[in-house]
């Protein structure tokens, strides 16, 4: 589209909550008429927050989009689509997939993006609402911030030593590493593996491994030469089919479409 523009802004969290790796990321967006795009989430759940009266319409490839100011994704979500008018001032609060349970109960699991204020209890839903009405970055961040905390609350913020295991294996291997595999390394069933992992992030070791598996499938669609079978190949998909299915979930196009656009 002509004549857009995308303005970008790190923004900084309380001190305590960039430890716990958790980031924000302001988005300034200006279009001569409606947008509307594909979104795809990546190894990380993410709420983003419109600022003023700017509201997303969020839902499914195939079903109308429900509008909301503030919205939660997890990592279990197929590829959504995302509808403005072509105005668009808002927050991406970003959280390790590790804390995704004690910030997010039940996200990553849900297929769909979840309307915060119906997700978070008070307070916290009350300080998003807040953060949404402002129109500067700096003090809807500060709403973010209080909403946050209280979200978490003095629950145990270091994550269970067999899930940060798990997780830093399918990182490393870009989900290329078996759940059974990983747990006889570590001395556990890999039923206890599986519980542990799911109680923290929401979601099995197989669905965050086949996310990352995409995530290093689209990297090398988009910066190398390769070609679709090849890609399969080294991101450890049974043949180009497989590929391409799980581009149609996770991107919500096949990837030779993605490569093209």
């Amino acid at each position: 589209m002509t004549n857009s523009s995308i303005k970008v802004l790190d923004l900084s969290p309380r001190p305590e909550l960039a430890r716990l790796g958790i980031s924000y990321r302001a988005f300034d967006e200006r279009a001569p008429g409606p947008v509307r795009r594909l979104e795809s989430v990546g190894a990380a759940p993410v709420m983003v927050v419109s600022l003023g009266e700017q509201a997303v319409s969020i839902g499914l490839p195939n079903e109308r989009g429900r509008v909301a100011s503030a919205f939660c994704v997890g990592i279990g979500s197929p590829a959504l689509v995302s509808e403005h008018r072509g105005a668009l001032r808002c927050i991406e609060v970003s959280a390790p997939a590790l804390l995704a349970e004690r910030l997010w109960p039940g996200l990553s699991s849900h297929g769909k993006a979840l309307d915060a204020g119906e997700l978070w209890p008070m307070p916290s839903a009350d300080l998003v609402s807040r953060a949404s009405e402002r129109r500067d970055f700096a003090g809807a961040a500060a709403f973010l911030d209080a909403a946050i905390s209280a979200a978490l609350g003095r629950r145990e913020a270091a994550p269970d030593a067999v899930a940060l295991t798990i997780w830093d294996a399918l990182v490393t291997s870009r989900g290329r590493v078996r759940t059974g595999q990983l747990a006889a390394s570590i001395g556990v069933s890999e039923r206890h593996a599986i519980m542990k992992f799911r109680s923290a992030a929401g979601v099995t070791p197989k669905t965050a491994a086949r996310r990352l598996r995409f995530m290093e499938a689209r990297r090398r669609l988009f910066v190398g030469v390769e070609s679709l079978a090849e890609i399969a190949l080294a991101c450890g998909y049974a043949d180009q089919s497989h590929l391409t299915r799980e581009f149609g979930l996770f991107a919500g196009e096949p990837p030779a479409r993605s490569r093209a656009s």
